[in-house]
């Protein structure tokens, strides 16, 4: 279960794990990646049980990454962008591959979402 802060208030309210049934916005898990073929499958499965879709981008890779990908988790949606010099704005072309009515937990490809901090 994820708390979150309600905009204005001090209620709380509650997000869930994917396995639990309930009304919920859904969540995207965005990754952006390049030559991450040693540690994507890690990121990934930090993530996989909170998230509804998992949207990789990669940003030209050499390596094996996006066939690492694809041969072990078919169900994330991989798009591909040339990189560009500008951090900010090669996020915000990967914010594009998401729709407007969901969240967006956006994790570095060599990051790994620590469940115990999901509480």
């Amino acid at each position: 279960m994820i708390k979150f802060k309600e905009r204005g208030n001090v209620s709380f309210s509650n997000f869930r794990l994917k396995e639990h049934q309930c009304d919920y916005e859904p969540i995207i898990g965005l990754i952006m990646v390049k030559n991450q073929e040693r540690r994507i499958l890690q990121t990934l499965e930090s993530i996989v049980n909170i998230c509804d879709q998992i949207i990789m981008v990669d940003t030209g890779s050499s390596d094996n990454t996006v066939a690492i990908v694809e041969s072990n988790y078919n169900s994330v949606l991989i798009k591909h962008v040339d990189w560009k010099e500008d951090y900010a704005a090669m996020r915000n072309k990967c914010l594009t591959f998401v729709p407007n009515d969901t969240w967006v937990l956006f994790v570095d490809s060599d990051e790994i979402f620590s469940k115990a901090r999901v509480l």
